[in-house]
């Protein structure tokens, strides 16, 4: 379906929509000192993931 922006009188009011995803699992990586390994045990925990969605209008 085609609408019709010019005929709804409407084509100055906007609505901007965001997504985001974010992933809660640590890090299996680390950073250390320049030539030196980043050695550490970290639990086998798995992370959620987090989606989030934003609209913003100019009302």
């Amino acid at each position: 379906t085609t609408f019709d922006l010019e005929s709804l009188d409407r084509s100055h009011e906007f609505i901007f929509v965001d997504e985001a995803g974010f992933n809660l699992q640590k890090r299996r990586r680390g950073r250390n000192i320049i030539g030196q390994r980043a050695i550490v045990e970290v639990p086998g925990q798995r992370g959620g993931n987090v989606t989030i969605c934003a609209a913003i209008s100019n009302h």
